[in-house]
């Protein structure tokens, strides 16, 4: 196990830093922590909120490299999901979404592939109350700072090195535990916007088959009337409102093992998800020059053979 464990970060960064002169925090190797099986569950958790959320809003609408990539359109996509809901979009499913709001947040986020801080945070609590594990969730921020997150945990009974945050906000998300991450502050100063829990899988297949249901009627609504917004940009994007640059939801990169009866230390490794509700045109239009769905990848044709195969006389 690394000596890294033993040292706190400041003076792992700090002997960083007179080695090389030049590197950033992110760039060291990775701290190491040991948690328990509990919160190594819970990483795993986080780990596949934030491939599915990415997948959903690969480019937050007010974060810089994410509009200078863009050149502005996710800040037209965020526009777009907070003027966007289900019941204006297809009154059918109107009913549905005043029972089941956060499926219907998400259906909205999902086809609109558009948000900030707030949606992303909204889109991961609906895949982990989706998932119906029974963690207890909460969409949350903190004190003097206008950011929204979600924790995996009990806020008031568990410590808070046990509560794993969800940041898919930042531009390069990782699982972490909330005494790694870069907003922390005191349990009196975490603000709870939203809280959701599941008692099993099939009050999450439910919810799940909910915002399905809403997705695929906006697709439909979104095909046949599109809004200028979903491809509308700008030549000056560092000239739109409410600029963030932030790469990072932690100062270091962190490593989380964990140790087994025998005491042998296992690094917890983390699973990915894929959403199968992220229409097609909006990744195609996210991910350019990556294959996707609606991109496959060219494939070289195979060339046969012209030499005639010579047979071997029989014996």
């Amino acid at each position: 196990m690394s000596f890294q464990r033993y040292l706190s970060p400041l003076v792992v960064l700090a002997i960083a830093f007179a080695a090389s002169g030049t590197a950033s925090a992110q760039e060291l190797p990775p701290m190491e922590r040991e948690v328990s099986p509990k919160v190594a569950k819970r990483l795993q958790l986080a780990a596949q909120a934030i491939r599915f959320v990415k997948r959903g809003i690969p480019n937050s609408g007010n974060q810089q490299e994410a509009l200078l990539k863009t050149q502005g359109n996710s800040h037209y996509r965020m526009k777009l999901a907070r003027t966007t809901s289900v019941g204006s979009r297809t009154p059918e499913n109107a009913g549905l979404a005043a029972k089941d709001s956060l499926a219907a947040k998400s259906a909205v986020i999902a086809c609109t592939s558009g948000g900030n801080c707030g949606e992303n945070a909204t889109l991961a609590l609906h895949f982990l109350k989706g998932l119906g594990t029974g963690q207890t969730l909460t969409k949350a921020g903190v004190e003097g700072v206008d950011h929204a997150f979600v924790l995996i945990g009990d806020l008031k009974n568990d410590p808070l090195h046990e509560i794993v945050v969800v940041d898919t906000w930042v531009t390069h998300s990782q699982p972490l535990l909330y005494t790694d991450f870069v907003f922390k502050k005191d349990r009196a100063q975490i603000r709870t916007f939203e809280t959701a829990t599941t008692k099993g899988k099939a009050e999450g297949n439910k919810t799940r088959q909910n915002r399905r249901k809403m997705t695929k009627a906006l697709r439909v609504s979104m095909k046949k009337n599109p809004s200028p917004l979903m491809t509308q940009t700008t030549a000056k994007p560092n000239d739109l409102p409410g600029i963030w640059n932030q790469p990072h939801a932690a100062n270091y990169k962190f490593s989380y093992v964990t140790k087994d009866a025998s005491n042998k230390t296992s690094r917890v490794k983390f699973t990915q998800a894929f959403s199968k509700d992220i229409p097609k045109d909006v990744l195609k239009a996210h991910r350019t020059g990556r294959a996707t769905a609606a991109t496959p990848r060219a494939r070289t044709p195979r060339v046969r053979a012209t030499a005639p195969r010579t047979s071997r006389a029989r014996r």
